[in-house]
C-alpha cells in the first residue's frame, strides 16, 4: 500500500521576508514527525562558505570598511532603501545582496584573484589538502599567471 503523505500548511509558510537576513530555520523534529523552528541561520558544513558568511557580515556591519566610496554608495543605494518599480515596492532578496557583497568583498577588499587564493585563505582543512596537491616549487597560481 502506498505511503500517505501529509503536508502541514504551516511548514510551508516563510519564516522571514525574502529581503531579510535568515535568522530562523526549520529542522526535523526529534520524534521524526514534523519540524521545529531553530534560531539562527542554517549552518553549512562547507568551511569556505561558513567563513565567508561571517567575514561579509562583519564587513557589512562595519559599513563596508575598505571599499571605495563609489562601492559604498552603490551598496547603500541598492540595499539601504526600498525601490519602486512600476509603482510597486522592490527589494533585493537577501541572497542576492549577500552574493554581490561577497564578490565585492573578495575582489575589492581582500584583493583575491582566483580560486586557489580563496581556498588558501578561507578553506580551513580543505586548504591544507589543496596545498599538498600543488606542484612542489611552482610559483604559478591563478590559472597559470605568475603571482
Amino acid at each position: 500500500m502506498p505511503e500517505v503523505l501529509t503536508i502541514k500548511a504551516e511548514a510551508l509558510e516563510p519564516l522571514f521576508a525574502a529581503w531579510e537576513k535568515p535568522d530562523r530555520h526549520r529542522v526535523r523534529a526529534e520524534s521524526g514527525a514534523g519540524a521545529v523552528e531553530r534560531k539562527g541561520r542554517r549552518p553549512t558544513g562547507i568551511a569556505i562558505a561558513q567563513n565567508l558568511r561571517a567575514m561579509v557580515k562583519e564587513w557589512r556591519d562595519n559599513f563596508y570598511f575598505g571599499a571605495s566610496d563609489t562601492t559604498r554608495h552603490l551598496l547603500n543605494h541598492w540595499f539601504g532603501r526600498a525601490h519602486r518599480v512600476d509603482g510597486n515596492e522592490f527589494r533585493y532578496y537577501f541572497c542576492q545582496r549577500e552574493a554581490i557583497e561577497t564578490l565585492i568583498y573578495l575582489k575589492e577588499v581582500r584583493k583575491l584573484e582566483c580560486l586557489s587564493q580563496l581556498i588558501a585563505e578561507l578553506g580551513g582543512a580543505l586548504a591544507r589538502g589543496f596545498h599538498s596537491l600543488r606542484i612542489a616549487g611552482s610559483s604559478r597560481s591563478c590559472g597559470g599567471r605568475m603571482k
